[in-house]
């Protein structure tokens, strides 16, 4: 029995199952992470909120354009009643009349201003919307796209899986233990191939005698410089 062989295709294995199980890690990380959507109802939000404060803003700068002409509109009424004949009172509420006035059309000036602002902030809550619309669709699509990926390394599992089952009964025990151990200590790789005299692992040189032993199907050689097993194919 090719010993070494049987570790070889092991790790092969192995390293199939690893990749796979990653990848499927990572899907369902992306699946459970939706930054784009979370940042576009965000900004959805806030623009929700600064539209309403300005609406907020503009409501209160009506009352006050309000109350102003309320109080031009009282002026006038005692200016033109005929009530008040004393010249230096209908003086005064001539300057007073033209106060009012000037408040009022710098009033109506900040409010056609806020208005303008109301309309700012409803067009990029639309904006808003249609970038959290789409953001939406483009999960939905990238998302069924990774669950069929999933999909297909799950069904794929099983079958590699039986493949190792099916390797393992034929090694030494001591040998298994040896792998499993070098498979945990060695980032998830146990052997190695040796590529142009040298371990394809950590590049190091192989001795003449080291290549010699390597070609053996019984025995197991390590790397004298990362310690993993070597298989020459």
């Amino acid at each position: 029995m090719n010993i070494v062989l049987s570790l070889y295709r092991l790790q092969v294995l192995d390293t199939q199952i690893q990749q796979m199980n990653r990848r499927i890690n990572d899907i369902e990380n992306i699946l459970a992470e939706d930054s784009v959507v979370q940042k576009a109802k965000l900004d959805l939000d806030l623009s929700n909120l600064n539209e309403k404060k300005l609406q907020g803003e503009l409501k209160n700068q009506i009352h006050v354009v309000e109350d102003k002409k309320l109080k031009w509109q009282l002026n006038q009424a005692q200016l033109f009643g005929g009530k008040i004949r004393n010249p230096k009172e209908l003086q005064d509420l001539q300057s007073e009349s033209d106060a009012l006035k000037r408040a009022i059309a710098k009033l109506e000036d900040e409010q056609l201003e806020k208005m303008i602002l109301v309309e700012e902030a409803q067009a990029e809550i639309k904006q808003a919307e249609h970038k959290l619309n789409q953001a939406v669709g483009d999960q939905s699509s990238r998302n069924a796209q990774l669950l069929g990926e999933k999909t297909k390394i799950e069904s794929e599992l099983p079958g590699l899986l039986a493949q190792k089952e099916s390797i393992i009964p034929t090694l030494p025990n001591d040998v298994f233990v040896l792998y499993t151990s070098l498979l945990k200590t060695k980032a998830g790789v146990a052997v190695a191939n040796v590529r142009d005299d040298s371990c394809d692992a950590c590049g190091s040189t192989l001795t003449p005698a080291e290549l010699q032993s390597v070609r053996s199907p019984t025995s197991t050689v390590r790397c004298s410089s990362c310690g993993r097993i070597l298989f020459k194919s």
